[in-house]
């Protein structure tokens, strides 16, 4: 049975990674923009974190190796998003933190988040 948050994983991580690894620097720029923007920055950041990471863990499931994988990464964005809305200068300094990697680090990010998608594809289509 495909599952629909086997389905979103693949869509949310397989367009964000490849935007990562593909334009690093557009999301450098969009983060030290958030920075700059204080705490109204920070809280749209965890937003970023916050809405997928609540829609996988209402969908992905825990039926399979797949499911809990993509269910405790939906619960680890939902922390980070909770712990940069409630300590935003916390939030503040690891976006700016981010912000001084090298483009190539942020590439990389693009390379875990495509691993989640095809945790997505797997768990949606691979074990049927």
């Amino acid at each position: 049975m495909t599952h629909p948050g086997h389905i979103f994983a693949l869509a949310i991580f397989g367009a964000v990674g490849l935007s990562h690894t593909l334009r690093p620097q557009i999301w450098k720029d969009y983060v030290a923009w958030l920075a700059a923007q204080g705490h109204a920055g920070v809280a749209l950041y965890a937003s970023l974190h916050a809405l997928p990471g609540a829609i996988l863990l209402a969908l992905a499931g825990t039926e399979d190796w797949t499911g809990w994988v993509l269910t405790i990464l939906g619960a680890a964005f939902v922390l980070k998003a909770a712990l940069y809305c409630m300590f935003p200068e916390f939030g503040i300094e690891k976006m700016r933190w981010g912000v001084r990697l090298a483009a190539s680090r942020w590439a990389m990010a693009g390379a875990f988040l495509l691993a989640f998608a095809a945790v997505g594809a797997w768990g949606a289509w691979g074990n049927q």
